[in-house]
């Protein structure tokens, strides 16, 4: 391994700013920082060379210090991690001496074609011609095709030459727990390289350039929905700016660092700084790369009239409007058909608001849709891809050693134990906030439990355990409903055998498929069933799938009691959420799983073809009747007999007997939620608002209701049917 000791430049020369070993010296430095720098086959991103033997920052002395100090950046393997992803996000494809290997991804298309067979000969040689010469070998073969992320940190045994970027940008979506560095690498690491070395990957290009009298320039982007926000990362920026090693005096003279800039203007919001300077004769000089400061708060199209190749957008979490303002940058960062600008997204735990958190999952959680790198879901196993994510562990200093590794053993040991010790306490705020503030998977960067009614640190640590554990049942079974009038209620199950059915995961993408399947984990007797054994709420839809709508139908099955001994009870029991084809489909599948259950019903009312479905098919008997327990519908005058509406005012008092539900004792120290086994509902549950749109929660909401309905209804009857006995009437004494 080749220490990082190796990467740190060990001091600068005292040379004189005219002698020609200054000169040298400063233009082998520049190299690196543009370029990159390899030893003993070790290749460490320009971007981080710079970043960490010239750029300054606010760090604490040691790990025992109470105050900062301006110094150097620390190298970790945070920051290499990030290097690599930012070459990668810049259109990384290889290096240049490399004579077998490419990152090239026309030649991983290509690859897939003939491994596919789905690339025709004709079209395989047409593909090639269009191919860069640094894609073929020396013997002009097709180089192999690697990715660039395993490829990158490798030890290639010798230097490998430049860096190649003829691959298309790509944006990234960042999200990280907080006091990692984020806002200072977004600084140094990312503005500061793109700025003063005018966007060059080249430096031969970069001085030639300059010789011919037509400089290199860039142009930077840096915002955020509320300047606030954006003001402290140019204050960072500002502040590495104005510490740039290098500077050197001679007498009374001073002279700048070699990698230092002249400019002009200012940082303040809506407006620019240039690299430029009037000469002797008046006249401007410099290469005119930009940085420009804009506020999206009103407007998602502040980036317009700008051509960025690098764009930084603050605190994501807060930005309601990211996906719109996404969508115009896409054509200030391409060239035509060629994306030639990255953007790049940050976001911190804890720092969430209700709308920006439905956006910045939507892109986090389908990056590819959104031009974004995309990696494994490797820390929560969803078999999805995701946007980037650093967890709490990989960002306590206190568990890395010389080389800036973290002991990931000892550090998530040590997480374990402070959540733990948290969730002892007597209230649950510390212990939601430590999830926030300090995510260990994805989802839990996403937790609003300011604004969520629902227990969700019980909620998550349910669902981490349902995803660790190895029992069947807790996954449910899989399957159609059929009719068969020779079956019991004239329907019968017919499981997935060849696993062919999936469910609708909670978020869904764009592209996934939502024609979902019933899932159940338990069936109901093979017998009659008594009546009020089982109950449903459901939360439907009338557009057919080819018509733009992301809601899904979803009904849950719940159990209220049961008439055999040791039975289960008090439980959701089965479950379908989906969008078939058609709206029609939905309805029908719904009516089979009720007609399984003898459950009755209580939907969403506020379209009808639910029930007009249900009338045609002789099946009204199924669906229950309005409900006159709620408070909110206390002097409606929407009577539409069966099912409910929804008003803001009925859906925050069903959130309150939903939440009270979730929290009552189930026995054995378990809450009722506990008895969920639906993983969607409570991955619903947990990042619940009230702006999104949670289907499985309507549905959850309406059952609930359903049962307290019906508890109140056998109790009022039964008081009735007290008063009507003459027993009871009787007069006592005379």
């Amino acid at each position: 391994m080749v220490s990082k000791e190796n990467f740190l430049l060990k001091g600068i020369p005292n040379l004189h700013p005219r002698s020609s070993q200054y000169k040298d010296f400063w233009k082998a430095e520049k190299r690196k920082c543009i370029e990159g720098y390899w030893v003993s086959g070790r290749y460490m991103p320009g971007n981080i060379y710079f970043y960490v033997n010239f750029w300054h920052i606010l760090k604490n002395k040691d790990n025992y210090s109470k105050v900062k100090v301006i110094a150097l950046p620390d190298l970790r393997d945070i920051e290499w991690i990030k290097g690599y992803m930012f070459m990668e996000a810049r259109g990384f494809s290889g290096f240049a001496e490399d004579d077998e290997i490419t990152c090239s991804r026309d030649v991983k298309k290509i690859e897939e074609g003939l491994n596919n067979k789905t690339l025709e000969p004709d079209d395989y040689l047409a593909a090639l011609k269009y191919l860069p010469k640094q894609c073929f070998t020396s013997k002009n073969v097709l180089k192999k095709y690697e990715e660039a992320r395993d490829y990158l940190p490798k030890n290639h045994g010798v230097n490998k030459g430049k860096p190649l970027y003829q691959n298309e940008a790509l944006d990234i979506i960042d999200l990280e727990c907080r006091r990692v560095g984020k806002s200072y690498f977004a600084a140094g690491g990312i503005i500061a390289p793109n700025f003063l070395f005018d966007g060059a990957t080249d430096y031969d290009d970069y001085l030639e350039a300059i010789k011919i009298g037509n400089p290199m320039s860039s142009e930077t982007l840096v915002g955020a929905i509320d300047s606030k926000y954006s003001n402290d990362l140019l204050r960072k920026f500002g502040l590495g700016l104005s510490h740039i090693k290098g500077a050197y005096k001679v007498g009374t003279t001073n002279f700048p660092s070699p990698l230092a800039k002249k400019i002009s203007g200012t940082l303040n919001p809506n407006d620019s700084i240039i690299s430029r300077y009037l000469d002797s004769d008046g006249d401007w000089r410099g290469s005119q790369s930009k940085l420009h400061h804009r506020s999206f708060r009103d407007n998602p199209f502040a980036g317009n009239g700008t051509g960025p190749s690098i764009t930084c957008l603050e605190e994501i979490g807060f930005m309601e409007n990211i996906r719109e303002a996404k969508g115009a940058l896409k054509d200030v960062t391409s060239n035509g058909t060629q994306k030639f600008g990255s953007i790049f997204m940050f976001g911190t735990g804890g720092a969430m608001a209700q709308g920006a958190t439905q956006a910045a999952q939507e892109i986090f959680l389908n990056p590819e849709e959104y031009d974004c790198i995309a990696f494994p879901d490797f820390y929560e196993n969803s078999g999805k891809k995701i946007g980037f994510f650093i967890p709490y562990h990989l960002g306590l200093n206190q568990f890395k050693d010389k080389e800036g590794i973290t002991d990931i053993v000892e550090a998530k040991k040590w997480v374990e134990k402070k959540r733990v010790r948290l969730r002892a306490g007597k209230s649950k705020k510390p212990y939601n906030d430590e999830l926030q503030n300090n995510p260990e998977v994805p989802s839990e960067i996403f937790l609003l439990t300011n604004s969520n009614i629902f227990p969700v640190a019980d909620l998550s640590d349910h669902l981490k355990s349902l995803e660790a554990s190895l029992s069947g049942f807790t996954s449910g079974q899989l399957g159609k409903l059929v009719l068969s009038p020779t079956h019991t209620r004239g329907i019968k199950w017919e499981p997935d055998l060849k696993n062919e059915l999936k469910i609708c995961d909670y978020p869904m993408g764009k592209q996934d498929d939502s024609t979902g399947a019933v899932q159940i984990w338990e069936h109901p007797p093979i017998e009659d069933i008594p009546y009020g054994m089982y109950i449903a709420g459901t939360d439907p839809y009338d557009q057919d799938k080819s018509e733009s709508s992301s809601s899904l139908g979803s009904t849950f099955i719940y159990k209220v009691g049961d008439f055999r001994q040791g039975g289960i009870r008090d439980m959701i029991v089965a479950e379908y959420t989906a969008r078939p084809d058609t709206a029609s489909d939905h309805h029908e599948i719904v009516r089979r799983l009720l007609l399984y259950y003898n459950a009755t019903d209580l939907y969403e009312n506020e379209r009808n073809s639910m029930k007009m479905h249900f009338e045609h098919k002789n099946s009204l008997y199924l669906l229950a009747n309005t409900p006159t327990i709620l408070k909110a519908t206390e002097g409606s005058k929407v009577d539409r007999h069966y099912g409910t509406h929804m008003t803001a005012a009925i859906k925050s008092e069903l959130e309150i007997y939903a939440r009270d539900w979730l929290l009552e004792p189930a026995g054995n120290g378990l809450l009722n939620l506990h008895k969920i086994y639906s993983k969607s509902l409570l991955k619903e549950l947990i990042a619940y608002n009230n702006l999104g749109n949670f289907d499985r929660v309507i549905a959850f909401l309406l059952t609930i209701c359903l049962k307290l309905q019906n508890f109140r209804v056998l109790i009022e009857d039964k008081k009735k049917e007290i008063a009507q006995d003459s027993f009871f009437n009787r007069q006592l004494f005379k």
